[in-house]
């Protein structure tokens, strides 16, 4: 007799997935950011808004951040009905996504000011 609320292999795939991008993209923005800094440092270029953002973000709070996540999600795939479950990993999803494309726009425009000096 099968168990009523197991999950659908296809459920726990997406939520496995978006665990694994959700470590992966805070590891990678907490070893980049620095690497970033200093690169900017290095062209003697005022860190100015947003890019003054770049310098909290590391990574001994972003791995631990990002294993905390993966665990969440790969959790709640586990232990929450499937209609909560696909809410949950959209939700998330549109949270990462924002977060990887305000990354970019940090990275690449400095404000409203137009292209970062060292994109150009």
């Amino acid at each position: 007799m099968k168990e009523p609320d197991k999950k659908t292999c296809p459920e726990r795939t997406t939520s496995t997935s978006l665990a694994i991008f959700a470590f992966l993209l805070l590891s990678f923005q907490g070893f980049a950011c620095p690497v970033i800094i200093e690169m900017y440092r290095g062209f003697a270029l005022e860190l100015e808004w947003p890019l003054c953002l770049l310098s909290v973000v590391h990574w001994y709070w972003t791995v631990p951040l990002g294993i905390l996540s993966a665990v969440a999600l790969a959790w709640k795939a586990k232990h929450l009905p499937s209609r909560l479950n696909r809410i949950i990993d959209l939700v998330v999803f549109l949270i990462l996504l924002a977060e990887a494309g305000f990354g970019i726009w940090i990275l690449c425009f400095k404000g409203a000011g137009g292209m970062s000096p060292i994109v150009e």
